[in-house]
């Protein structure tokens, strides 16, 4: 599956914030909103992103919707051993919900799991991975905006993962994707500062988190702070998943040694974007820590 973004403004997302830039992307995308503040009761093909305890028994879950994007929801009792609804709604589980409209937060009443993904549970690694990809839809997207293409495609990646497919390849085919989507799609065909022709470069390039991209060499010597050296074949991968989406996680043989300097490379550009590191991120290291 592969997503297409639309462009960007980098001196605005880093004036107003992510968020801000976010809603006002959302707003300006022409998605029909969310019906939400139609209804006491509605239905919901949900994925749970998350959860954390709520009082003695309940959960609040954060869902990815398809027909009304992201929500905040309480599960009450759903702590207790005989809980009709808590093991259909664990993390990464898909459900098909039914929810009530609530004081501060609406209630979920009925649930029932459709997708459990039991091979991607299975392996702690791989089971950090998915939640990897639900953090990355949890800190690109706003509450009650309907993104279904966005839910497709942590849908089909979370199908991917349980189907075998290697996670760490996929977990970077989807970031790419999830940036595209979001309007921060790398430029990697030319330079992101004064669009000169990069192709034909060799060994190391320079990457700015900051213009978004690749630059060419003499951009490099004027661009402080947010830049870093990236070797050609980590370049060569990045437009291949960009133009394959998660397929060319697949197709693409990477070896260790790639994938490593394609994560760090991924990892510090998100951190750029979000402002903050991402949760998954650290405990994937200091699991590897723990089992090297």
């Amino acid at each position: 599956m592969l997503l297409r973004g639309g462009g960007h403004s980098w001196r605005s997302v880093r004036r107003t914030g992510l968020r801000s830039y976010l809603l006002v992307r959302t707003m300006t995308s022409g998605r029909p909103p969310s019906t939400l503040a139609q209804s006491t009761l509605y239905r919901a093909d949900a994925i749970v992103l998350r959860h954390r305890d709520l009082g003695e028994a309940d959960r609040v879950l954060t869902l990815f919707t398809a027909e009304h994007g992201k929500l905040r929801v309480s599960v009450r009792g759903a702590r207790r051993p005989k809980s009709r609804l808590g093991g259909h709604l664990e993390p990464l589980t898909r459900a098909s919900v039914q929810i009530a409209r609530g004081r501060t937060l609406d209630v979920v009443t009925q649930a029932q799991a459709v997708e459990v993904f039991h091979t991607a549970r299975a392996n702690f690694l791989t089971l950090l991975h998915g939640l990897h990809m639900a953090e990355l839809v949890d800190r690109f997207t706003q509450e009650q905006e309907p993104q279904e293409e966005l839910f497709s495609l942590l849908l089909e990646a979370l199908r991917r993962l349980d189907g075998g497919h290697r996670a760490d390849s996929l977990a970077r085919a989807f970031e790419i994707q999830v940036l595209s989507w979001a309007g921060f799609q790398p430029v990697l065909d030319r330079c992101a500062s004064c669009d000169a022709d990069v192709n034909g470069s060799r060994g190391q390039q320079a990457f700015s988190a900051q213009l978004g991209g690749l630059l060419c060499s003499s951009c490099a010597s004027r661009q402080p702070g947010w830049t870093r050296q990236i070797p050609r074949g980590t370049v060569r991968d990045l437009q291949a998943l960009q133009r394959e989406g998660l397929d060319g996680a697949a197709s693409l043989s990477m070896n260790e040694d790639s994938l490593a300097e394609l994560e760090a490379l991924l990892r510090w550009y998100l951190r750029y974007i979000l402002e903050v590191p991402l949760d998954t991120a650290a405990i994937l290291d200091r699991v590897r820590a723990a089992s090297s």
